[in-house]
């Protein structure tokens, strides 16, 4: 019989610690879309870090999953502007805080044009991430849906 209640708990708080360490710590995601191309595939496995924020705030140029605010679901999309930056979209290129933002991650040639084509001054608050995919032209990301609030950031992918 005592074997029988050792291998139950041991089960039981296999299952907790599982449940724990997926919901609160690291979480495998599925990319699904072609928006951060050429960064990420469609179809790629990654691994979701949602703990590393309880350390460290949000990083330039960090791959993020965010409650997607366009769609009410969730999104992978780089982080390009942080808490009281100033981005301004001019003719294709992203300036950072008055000086041309250079981005080696896009595919040679990418243009970053707002939603109308008209150039775009961007002045972010306390606590606001300006986020864009890495495929312009198809990405759905803070140029339409405006900066996201930290709390919409649910962790950073690692590699």
């Amino acid at each position: 019989m005592r074997p029988l209640w050792v291998g139950g708990w041991t089960v039981i708080l296999c299952l907790i610690s599982y449940w724990l360490i997926a919901r609160f710590i690291v979480v495998g995601v599925i990319v699904q879309g072609t928006s951060m191309q050429p960064t990420l595939q469609d179809g790629d496995r990654l691994l979701l870090n949602r703990w590393a924020y309880h350390y460290r705030e949000p990083r330039r140029g960090d791959v993020v999953v965010i409650k997607d605010p366009g769609h009410c679901d969730y999104a992978v999309k780089r982080i390009v502007g942080l808490p009281l930056d100033t981005l301004q979209l001019k003719k294709g290129q992203v300036y950072l805080n008055g000086k041309p933002f250079s981005e080696s991650y896009l595919a040679l040639g990418t243009r970053t044009f707002t939603p109308d084509g008209r150039d775009q001054m961007i002045m972010l608050g306390e606590n606001r991430y300006f986020v864009l995919g890495d495929n312009r032209n198809i990405s759905e990301d803070s140029r339409y849906y405006g900066s996201v609030r930290r709390e919409q950031i649910v962790g950073v992918i690692t590699n």
